[in-house]
């Protein structure tokens, strides 16, 4: 047969088909108009009064039954509804085309069809509504029309929608939190989110939730009962009154162990109860409790050490005094004369620990001066040569270090017993390191605490001994703590709560930095002061009248380069950020600009300096940071900038800086070529 007999034979075939399919659509209807009519004494009437909508359409998928369900659900009356198509009656336009292939897919396959769809009502709302759609079949097994049981699902659907987003809600809360949250069934956990992996240690959540509960306390609380007995206690006092709150001991799982405030909640579930539990690490919270706790009793011993060392001072005049009078009396050999020396020796120690004493009580009430603090340093270490024969003893100080003010006798004090501690800690043996240096501490977290922004002198005294264990650490301040047993003149515990409070008295900051086997280094940074002290020359300074353009982020920062610029004859103006900084200059260039390197939140210094040679491709600019210099200084130095200056600025490094970049001959392109 050829190509074209087959198109031929198409279409008549086609033909006949359609034939068919309209004598059935007619037979159909035929049919079904029968069989309604037989239907409505019986199945209808059933129908007609249940509270599910019950709708029955023809194959045109128009109405031919409505029952009262669907006038209340719709809002159309039955009369209103019969003969009406579902596109001109419930279906909302946007679903129309969808509505009409499953209607045709219906029709072409016996059976039925579940869906969930949008609505419209007469008044014009949405509603969401449950099909069950099955068709009727003929005598002859063909499709005479459809009955479709609708239930009305919206107010079900916004609830669920609503857990829903509660859940999200929930889950986005548990995800996120800072604060470890678990769900713990029983004795094993269910669920945990990804601050408790962190909090604990571990590698991921699978390794976590197959760790036994009780692999993360210690054997034993603070409180000294037993860690699984307790916990026992603790869950059925969450069960009995719904939730519990408490502090507990954890251990990570490389062995720390840490304070937790724990919140349980007791959540049935199933005919199960479930814990819900909120871990939130509190060891800084402890650690600043325990530093509150030192200073008042710090402030409560200075107190009754100042008023016992005012009175004991006066008895120990005889005792110092006398000694000389009794030997003047003696012959040379008389063998009173060593008893005199005991006696003398021993009231040294005691006027000593006295005047310990009485730093420790005065708290402040001393001349204020101005003074270098290498000086003071330099004379502490001469003082204890003596004691360091067998020992290395490595300075490093600033010969450009800014000046503090306070009262010299007093960080003299603080400087020696450090000294003593670190000889005794090397044992005879080994290295001790003091080291100075101007320093700017953008923020700098500790054992002790939190040393704020700011410029500061700081003194570094380090020594390779033994270290110091960590149980020890927190309490070395306290005053008479000591784990010294020997006969020796800094065996009373004052010492370092002596240094302590000396340092707080002068607005300074005390910390440490220590290892088991490897030795201890103690930092102390004192606030510096920009006065000068008596007999300091400006000599060497050279100043300018050029223009210059302060870029920093810190008000403090920003005044102190102005001042020490203004002092210089420099005519000064400043910005806050970069950002301000480059189209500040856009209208009122400067011969120099002084770059802070680093100002969050906005472009550093290198941007900064990258965006302003669009401007001016030959801007002369230095940079100051309170870092160390890093890979971006480098970037700004590439592209043209000059010295990097460390803060806190001095005068003196400022100044050479500045004058040298704005005599800096600048080679042009042209004058290259």
């Amino acid at each position: 047969m050829s190509r074209n007999d087959k198109k031929i034979n198409k279409r008549l075939n086609d033909k006949h088909a359609d034939s068919r399919r309209q004598h059935i659509d007619s037979s159909g209807r035929n049919q079904m108009e029968s069989s309604l009519k037989d239907s409505d004494s019986g199945f209808w009437s059933l129908l007609q009064n249940t509270p599910i909508v019950a709708i029955e359409w023809n194959l045109e998928f128009k109405v031919t039954q409505w029952n009262l369900a669907a006038e209340r659900v719709f809002g159309y009356a039955k009369s209103e509804a019969l003969g009406r198509h579902a596109a001109d009656l419930i279906v909302p336009d946007t679903y129309r085309e969808h509505v009409n292939k499953v209607w045709n897919d219906l029709l072409e396959n016996v059976g039925g069809f579940h869906s969930e769809n949008d609505n419209i009502t007469r008044d014009g709302r949405t509603i969401v509504c449950d099909w069950n759609n099955t068709t009727v079949v003929g005598k002859s097994g063909e499709v005479v029309g459809i009955i479709s049981l609708v239930q009305d699902i919206t107010e079900r659907k916004k609830t669920e929608e609503a857990l829903k987003e509660s859940e999200t809600k929930y889950r986005t809360l548990f995800e996120k939190s800072a604060d470890a949250i678990l769900m713990i069934e029983g004795d094993r956990f269910v669920d945990c989110n990804a601050a408790t992996v962190k909090m604990l240690g571990y590698k991921n959540k699978k390794e976590l939730l197959e760790t036994h509960p009780s692999e993360l306390s210690p054997e034993t609380q603070p409180d000294g009962k037993c860690s699984f007995e307790k916990a026992n206690e603790m869950m059925e006092t969450a069960l009995r009154k719904g939730s519990h709150r408490f502090e507990w001991e954890h251990v990570r799982h490389n062995g720390d162990i840490f304070p937790v405030e724990v919140l349980l909640t007791s959540i049935p579930s199933g005919g199960k109860n479930f814990l819900h539990v909120v871990w939130r690490d509190i060891t800084e919270r402890k650690r600043l409790e325990e530093l509150e706790s030192r200073a008042a009793r710090l402030d409560t011993a200075g107190t009754i050490a100042g008023q016992v060392a005012h009175d004991f001072n006066n008895l120990l005049g005889p005792l110092i005094a006398y000694p000389d009078f009794i030997r003047e009396r003696l012959p040379e050999d008389h063998p009173a004369l060593k008893y005199l020396a005991n006696i003398e020796e021993s009231a040294k120690k005691i006027a000593e620990i006295n005047q310990q004493l009485l730093s420790l009580g005065r708290r402040g009430h001393y001349n204020q001066e101005v003074f270098n603090l290498n000086d003071v340093v330099l004379q502490a270490i001469k003082e204890i040569t003596s004691l360091t024969d067998n020992i290395e003893c490595e300075t490093n100080l600033t010969p450009d270090l800014m000046n503090i003010l306070g009262g010299s006798s007093q960080i003299h004090r603080v400087v020696t017993n450090l000294l003593y501690n670190a000889v005794d800690a090397l044992q005879g043996n080994g290295t001790l390191t003091v080291r100075t240096e101007n320093y700017y501490a953008d923020e700098v977290s500790g054992i002790y605490g939190r040393v704020p922004r700011g410029e500061y002198v700081k003194l570094t005294i380090s020594d390779t001994g033994c270290g110091i264990p960590a149980e020890i650490v927190q309490k070395i301040l306290d005053p008479f703590f000591t784990t010294k047993t020997s006969d020796k003149i800094r065996g009373s515990g004052l010492g370092l709560s002596v240094v302590d409070a000396v340092v707080k008295d002068h607005g300074g900051f005390l910390d440490l930095a220590t290892k088991i086997g490897e030795g201890s280094s103690f930092y102390i940074y004192f606030p510096v002061t920009r006065e000068s002290a008596g007999g300091e020359s400006p000599d060497g300074i050279v100043g300018g009248s050029e223009s210059i353009l302060v870029v920093d982020d810190d008000d403090v920062q920003r005044d102190v380069s102005c001042s020490l610029l203004k002092r210089l004859g420099y005519k000064v103006s400043s910005v806050e950020s970069g950002e301000k900084a480059v189209e500040f200059l856009k209208e009122t260039p400067h011969d120099l600009l002084v770059l802070d390197m680093v100002m969050p939140p906005g472009i550093d210094g290198t941007e900064t300096y990258r965006q302003v040679l669009k401007t001016y491709p030959h801007q002369k600019a230095i940079l100051a940071s309170g870092f160390s210099e890093s890979n971006r200084v480098r970037q700004a130095q590439e592209l043209g900038a000059g010295a990097f200056v460390k803060k806190p600025l001095t005068k003196r490094a400022l100044a050479t800086s500045v004058r040298r970049e704005l005599d800096r001959q600048v080679v042009s392109e042209t004058s290259q070529a």
